[in-house]
């Protein structure tokens, strides 16, 4: 069974966590939500009532500071008082008596005044609500009364600010000053009210019911009328108010957090300061939290359930479906693995294997196409739509490497010049490629026309130069180019065939770009070189290798390259050539057996350039000298006799000879020739004649005219059982098995 790792976070823990999040992460997202409206709400509400408490004392304010207005303007208008500003010289004692007494009247009767000073201008006296009557000069609160006579002119309001009482020094008062009557252009006095501070703050706070010490109440001019708040810049708050604007933030003062509130009357200048404690709101934000976790844990709950529900409804398949490939080769790849990621790693390994064969695959459809093998039609409409064909017509083009580097091409640079080839003609062509043998390329390509034309075949030698241009350039290649005839698609082999055959005579062709559909000269009337072959054998004959190779130069110069005759027929031309050597050596009595291994004609058929087919020519024109020569030194050390005896053989080889009749003829006993030759040439003469007699049937076997009988009377051979089993035991095979292989190219 297939094991998953469990300390592993497998697939089916992550299908969890991702419905958990996606149920939790907008819960949690929506409570906050609704905590931080919550919150601002609660913000929103303290800071309203925080300025509605504002308002309610300014409102108070106005009205206190009316009333003063009010009080200070009845007492000028009083008859008795009127008259003892108008006329005070000659007043009896008891016209200020009763002036004093109506003024204690007013304070008595409203204990927000501590005390009352009435100045008479004219005489300079003082009247107050307690002592009495006071020339101004030994009044004791003269200074101030002095101040203000030279201050009141100037005086826009009767505010005069906040002192020590003179008449109770541990109580502070707040002194109002108005010089009277109002009615008056020129004042006749100068009365002033002096307030009890407490009073006054609590007259001003009473219909809000607020604690003094969170009030904080500033003249005109700025300066802290209550008492100040520890912890709390009290300056600071009375210079961000303003006329007419109500402005709010939250403070904290000593650890407590506030809603500070403050403004500036309009009509009077004076400013109030409200700090409202926030735990009200503080209380509605914890209640809000509260509720949002007990949501959340309830989600969490739910979730939990619902997320692993899908999360199985989900990973069950993936489960199943491992379940199932256990046992088809994946079981080891499969350990520490949750089901998942051992289906998806199936998976990727089947995708790798189908893009890692996709080449492979199609490299083995063209290659069927090109060797009329029939795939199947689906696999071919598929190569078809995947090349990008659309034209009924193609041509194939076959790319050889004609390196001059040895043969063992890697398969690293055959990959190597194959793509490059493809990905050419692929930007120029739709086209479709296989790797042929012997380092040959062969493609498809998809053309528009079904002729060739100008510019068709100018358009397949561009692309076919820029491959070879790119080829010697990275991998020093030199690649040649046969493009068939256009053909239809059910005809694709006999386009290949047709370069196929056109390849055989690549040796003899000119351009490194060939199309086989072209006339290849099959009309000229053909010259067999027959001078040259004179001219040849003798040079060979002679040891000449200087100048056998200047005729094997000339003859290809002059002759076979641009002559304008059949490839195969000068193909033809350079065997029957070759053969003519060996058979005249034949017939000068050489035994060409040890040459045969080294000179196979079947190899001009090989050779891809004019140059490879010249030097193998002249390689094996080369190793016939040279095989010469090392026959020549050999003999040259025998004997006369065994010299004899071997002439006598090379030339009487078709006779029925017997060793007496080879032993006559060197002149020697029949015994005696044995020894001897048996001494200089390692072998019997008996054997060196079988040999040369067999050595010579080889050349015979070639020409399928001939018949054995004919073959064997050729040689000096009368039985042809006798022929059968020398040639076996010389050859390890009988002649028919050797002519067949001959024949047969093998």
């Amino acid at each position: 069974m297939i094991r998953f790792k469990k300390g592993s976070k497998s697939v089916f823990r992550k299908h969890l966590l991702l419905f958990l999040l996606t149920i939790l992460i907008p819960t949690v997202l929506i409570l906050s939500f609704q905590v931080y409206r919550v919150s601002k709400d609660a913000i929103l509400q303290t800071e309203n009532v925080s300025i509605g408490k504002l308002d309610r004392m300014a409102r108070n304010l106005d009205i206190v500071l009316e009333q003063l207005d009010q009080i200070t303007l009845q007492i000028s208008l009083t008859p008795d008082v009127l008259e003892l500003l108008t006329r005070p010289f000659g007043q009896p004692a008891y016209q200020y008596a009763q002036v004093k007494e109506q003024l204690r009247s007013w304070m008595t009767s409203n204990p927000l005044f501590q005390s009352l000073y009435l100045e008479i201008l004219q005489n300079r006296k003082v009247l107050t609500t307690g002592e009495g009557i006071y020339d101004e000069a030994d009044f004791y609160d003269g200074a101030f009364m002095k101040e203000l006579q030279s201050a009141s002119p100037a005086r826009s309001t009767p505010w005069i600010g906040l002192r020590r009482s003179r008449e109770d020094g541990n109580n502070e008062v707040l002194t109002f000053a108005k010089l009277i009557p109002p009615t008056q252009s020129a004042p006749l006095g100068l009365l002033a009210l002096n307030l009890r501070k407490e009073l006054f703050l609590k007259t001003v706070m009473s219909l809000n019911n607020e604690k003094p010490d969170r009030v904080l109440v500033f003249d005109p001019e700025g300066r802290l009328i209550s008492a100040p708040i520890a912890g709390f810049d009290a300056d600071q708050a009375a210079a961000l108010a303003t006329v007419g604007k109500v402005y709010t933030e939250a403070v904290r003062v000593e650890g407590t957090k506030y809603i500070l509130a403050g403004r500036r009357d309009a009509s009077n200048g004076w400013i109030i300061v409200q700090l409202t404690p926030m735990e009200a709101y503080n209380r509605q934000v914890a209640a809000a939290v509260r509720q949002s976790v007990l949501i959340c844990l309830l989600v969490l709950a739910v979730g939990i359930g619902l997320s692993y529900l899908f999360a199985s409804i989900l990973y069950d398949p993936w489960r199943k479906l491992a379940d199932r490939l256990q046992g088809f080769g994946l079981k080891n790849s499969a350990e520490n693995r949750d089901a998942y990621t051992f289906v998806n790693h199936a998976i990727h390994n089947l995708l790798a294997v189908i893009r890692k064969n996709e080449p492979i695959v199609r490299d083995h459809l063209v290659y069927d196409l090109l060797h009329d093998h029939m795939p199947d039609a689906e696999s071919t409409a598929d190569l078809f739509r995947h090349a990008g064909f659309v034209f009924p017509h193609f041509a194939v083009l076959v790319v050889l490497d004609e390196s001059m580097e040895e043969r063992n091409h890697s398969a690293q640079r055959l990959l190597y010049l194959f793509s490059l080839a493809e990905e050419t003609l692929r930007s120029r062509f739709p086209s479709a490629g296989t790797i042929l043998e012997r380092a040959r390329f062969g493609f498809i390509l998809n053309v528009d026309s079904g002729e060739f034309d100008a510019g068709l075949e100018a358009r397949i030698e561009d692309a076919c130069r820029e491959i070879r241009r790119l080829a010697s350039e990275r991998f020093q290649a030199e690649l040649s180019f046969c493009v068939s005839s256009i053909r239809p698609q059910d005809r694709l082999h006999e386009a290949y065939e047709q370069v196929k055959r056109t390849l055989a005579y690549k040796a003899f062709m000119s351009s490194d770009i060939y199309f086989a559909g072209k006339s290849d000269g099959s009309a000229a009337h053909f010259r067999y070189p027959a001078a040259y072959q004179k001219l040849l054998l003798g040079a060979i004959l002679s040891g000449d290798r200087e100048a056998a190779e200047g005729y094997a130069a000339e003859l290809f110069e002059q002759y076979l390259i641009g002559s304008g005759y059949p490839y195969d027929k000068l193909l033809q031309t350079i065997i029957m050539l070759m053969s003519h050597v060996l058979s005249s050596l034949i017939s000068e009595g050489y035994d060409i057996g040890p040459l045969m291994d080294e000179i196979d004609l079947l190899q001009l058929q090989q050779c891809v350039n004019r140059h490879e087919l010249q030097q193998l020519i002249i390689r094996q024109i080369g190793r016939v000298i040279g095989y010469l020569e090392s026959v020549r030194e050999k003999t040259s050390g025998y004997g006369a006799a065994v010299k004899q005896a071997i002439a006598y053989m090379n030339e009487h080889y078709s006779d029925n000879l017997s060793m007496a009749d080879v032993a006559g003829a060197a002149g020697i006993s029949a015994s005696h020739l044995s020894r001897c030759f048996k001494a200089e040439v390692g072998k019997s003469p008996q054997e060196y004649l079988t040999e040369l007699r067999i050595g010579i049937s080889k050349q015979l076997l070639a020409d399928k005219s001939l018949s054995l009988q004919q073959i064997i009377g050729m040689i000096g051979y009368n039985d042809v059982h006798t022929f059968i089993r020398s040639f076996k035991k010389v050859e390890g095979t009988t002649p028919g098995e050797y002519r067949k292989r001959r024949l047969n190219g093998m």
